[in-house]
């Protein structure tokens, strides 16, 4: 794993692009945290912690649509880039930026 520090925080270097699935997750794990990684229909990446706020549910295993991840265990809808459940009183998972560079993902931790 590449680690770059930048006033805002730590780049990590996480995974290829082409590693994760369209439309699909990968779960990893940093410093402890679990963390959801998501690619849209439009290649977009995005990253939570990869837990639902309402029942703990792992995100990962979700259904991703738009930018959309639906929790697998109860069908709260929670918005990819910010956080935050469309149910209103839901909660929010913790997003992380992301970026890519050379085909590979980093997220900013």
């Amino acid at each position: 794993m590449k680690v770059r520090r930048t006033e805002m925080g730590t780049w990590i270097k996480i995974i290829e692009v082409e590693n994760i699935p369209s439309m699909g997750a990968r779960k990893v794990v940093i410093a402890n945290e679990e963390i959801a990684l998501f690619k849209t229909r439009d290649e977009l990446i995005f990253a939570v912690k990869n837990e639902c706020p309402h029942k703990k549910g792992q995100l990962s295993e979700g259904l991703v649509h738009e930018h959309i991840i639906t929790c697998p265990l109860h069908n709260l809808d929670i918005n990819l880039e910010n956080g935050v459940a469309l149910e209103e009183g839901a909660g929010c998972v913790k997003p992380y930026e992301t970026k890519i560079e050379e085909g590979m993902v980093y997220i900013q931790f």
